[in-house]
């Protein structure tokens, strides 16, 4: 066979192989996205909306009560009887966008080491003092930029409680040993580092 002929496929399988990575990132892209709006530009919202519209009735009894004492002491009554539900939704809201802002600061952490990073949050574990959540973190990429991503999650505004941290590689060179003690070398290439960890909340 012509050795320009299996240039030219080698060639072409080189840009099919291109295009491939550029269709999968965008996929990705794409999911991390609309998990973000799922799970907590939704929620969110939806608090925000239900919020708007106690305020709104309330507004509307201010306005069509009259200005007599019976009228004004129903209006505060209903007021009162709405007060700890608007308070409770004050306190979602906040919550709710606390997470969506450590998302974020998470995921532009990731994007600063060129690391790909999946992010599973679990159930909130009841506490009497602060709200625990707990949280899983895949990162796959080169071992220096892992630890820098490590190392920056000590200054997070958030406390992040580090519980337990996998790190595995198909390119794990054999331990060097130095006196009694032996420790992995990890090449350049990719690992993916495990975090498991419980974040905590006021």
């Amino acid at each position: 066979m012509d050795n320009k002929y299996i240039a030219k496929i080698i060639e072409y399988t080189k840009n099919i192989n291109y295009f491939n990575n550029i269709i999968t990132f965008l996929i990705t892209g794409i999911i991390i996205i609309a998990a973000i709006i799922v799970f907590f530009i939704y929620p969110y919202a939806r608090d925000i909306y239900l919020l708007n519209n106690n305020i709104n009735l309330i507004k509307q009894e201010l306005e069509n009560n009259d200005s007599d004492e019976r009228s004004l002491n129903e209006v505060i009554n209903n007021y009162r009887k709405y007060e700890p539900q608007i308070n409770e939704l004050n306190k979602t809201v906040h919550a709710k966008s606390r997470e969506l802002e450590f998302i974020t600061t998470m995921e532009n952490l990731a994007t600063t080491y060129n690391l790909e990073q999946k992010i599973n949050i679990g159930s909130e574990i009841a506490s009497s003092s602060f709200k625990i959540i707990p949280l899983q973190l895949v990162l796959k990429g080169s071992y220096t930029n892992n630890l820098q991503y490590l190392q920056n999650m000590e200054v997070l505004p958030v406390y992040v409680n580090v519980k337990n941290i996998t790190i595995s590689s198909d390119n794990q060179l054999p331990p060097k040993k130095t006196g009694e003690d032996s420790q992995p070398i990890y090449s350049k290439k990719t690992i993916e580092m495990t975090i498991v960890a419980e974040t905590y909340w006021q």
